[in-house]
């Protein structure tokens, strides 16, 4: 399993680099992201996910569900991004993402306990794949079983009485 995977600068000439960077993807309604962003995004997020598998919970550094769930947003972005390319630039590019996620695959499990989704509060039936995987153990494994497993009560706790 590797830490860290190839750059894109390692792996794409620097006309190819350029086209990344001019398809714009909108990730909220007046924010927009580059392709070539967005793909350094989603290595940064699976290799932070794979270096946090064996630290404790108690590790201040370590993501928890949340990030999790930024990291397929992420993810989603990255594959609207694929569909505007074509052609060679399309298929070199499905590679790329084709390693990272083998490398989301192999450390993380189907979610049969529907963690994601609680804690994403989206509806995961009609997404894909990697909206219904969860890491198999590790921290973000820990608060997905703690606090929005099948066995938790999942109706938000209040902080104050109005």
């Amino acid at each position: 399993m590797a830490a860290e995977f190839g750059k894109l600068s390692d792996q794409f000439r620097d006309e190819d680099l350029n086209l990344l960077d001019r398809v714009q993807i909108l990730v909220a309604p007046t924010v927009e992201f580059s392709l070539r962003n967005l793909l350094e995004s989603w290595s940064a997020h699976v290799t932070k996910i794979i270096a946090d598998l064996d630290k404790s919970d108690d590790d201040h550094s370590v993501w928890g569900a949340h990030d999790l769930i930024a990291a397929l947003v992420a993810r989603d972005h990255v594959e609207n991004g694929i569909l505007q390319l074509c052609g060679e630039l399309r298929r070199r590019v499905r590679k790329f993402t084709d390693e990272i996620d083998q490398e989301f695959r192999e450390v993380t499990e189907v979610d049969s306990d529907g963690a994601v989704p609680r804690v994403s509060e989206r509806n995961v039936a009609d997404r894909d794949w990697w909206w219904r995987r969860s890491p198999g153990k590790g921290p973000i494994h820990d608060e997905l079983v703690a606090l929005y497993g099948k066995k938790q009560n999942h109706t938000p706790r209040r902080l104050w009485e109005p």
